[in-house]
């Protein structure tokens, strides 16, 4: 079964392949310089397509939308923005790709792909980078650093 994992913000979209539990093809799409929720999930779809996995997507996962506020770090003009996007992003990839979109949290994903959510003491994006890098050795030499931190490109 081949699986078709997405990470969507309003800024940058994470996606990962994902074929009998193990990760084919991840990378991100960057999406903040365009204006409108349609446009940016039809940017998000272009890029995908030209991805030869894309042909053969049994299920779309999709990180479910922020629901809440995060410890003084998420605002409330920010979980709208972002239920908004999800809204779209979702309806247009299910008109799009005729699958199936499965929402999940953020912490079920986590324990799908890594095993757990989160360790005591360390911070999501370090557990997530570890647990990544643990899993699959060969990742590092995917790592992109940018002005806000790391992300894995491959392809």
């Amino acid at each position: 079964m081949l699986v078709l994992g997405l990470d969507a913000s309003t800024s940058t979209v994470g996606y990962a392949f994902n074929e009998n539990r193990t990760i084919v093809c991840a990378g991100f799409i960057d999406i903040k310089k365009i204006e409108t929720n349609k446009e940016k999930s039809l940017k998000v779809i272009e890029v995908l397509d030209k991805i030869n996995y894309t042909k053969n997507i049994d299920l779309i996962v999709l990180e479910a939308a922020l629901s809440g506020f995060m410890g003084g770090r998420t605002s409330q003009q920010t979980v709208i923005k972002l239920a908004r996007f999800n809204a779209v992003f979702e309806y247009i990839l299910s008109e799009y790709y005729k699958k199936e979109i499965k929402l999940d949290s953020v912490m079920t994903m986590r324990k799908k792909v890594l095993g757990k959510c989160r360790i005591a003491g360390i911070d999501s994006k370090t557990y997530v980078k570890l647990a990544l890098e643990e899993k699959y050795p060969y990742i590092t030499k995917f790592l992109i650093k940018t002005k806000k931190g790391s992300l894995f490109c491959f392809n």
